[in-house]
């Protein structure tokens, strides 16, 4: 991967429920342009096999922790006026 000297980034695994990880970001960088949210979670179950379970923790993965994590670095993106968050689902493995 060619970097450009001027950019700077840091790709970091984070729990989205964190609170802190956008300041951290901000205080390492001076500034937050890019969320990625790369995690996403499912079932490999039949739907008629009622795993509840499995349909929470997929709600709570893919919707919830997105959200939260997009909640935490709007008021960084609305301060800055400029700021861009990109979702992509995780690759199955």
């Amino acid at each position: 991967m060619r970097v450009d000297s001027w950019v700077r980034f840091s790709p970091e695994e984070c729990g989205v429920t964190e609170q802190g990880f956008v300041q951290e970001a901000q205080d390492r960088f001076g500034h937050v342009d890019v969320l990625i949210g790369n995690a996403g979670v499912m079932p490999l179950s039949r739907l008629d096999a009622g795993m509840v379970e499995e349909w929470d923790r997929m709600i709570d993965v893919n919707v919830r922790r997105l959200l939260y994590g997009v909640a935490a670095v709007l008021p960084c993106f609305e301060a800055q006026g400029s700021g861009h968050i990109v979702v992509r689902p995780a690759r199955q493995r």
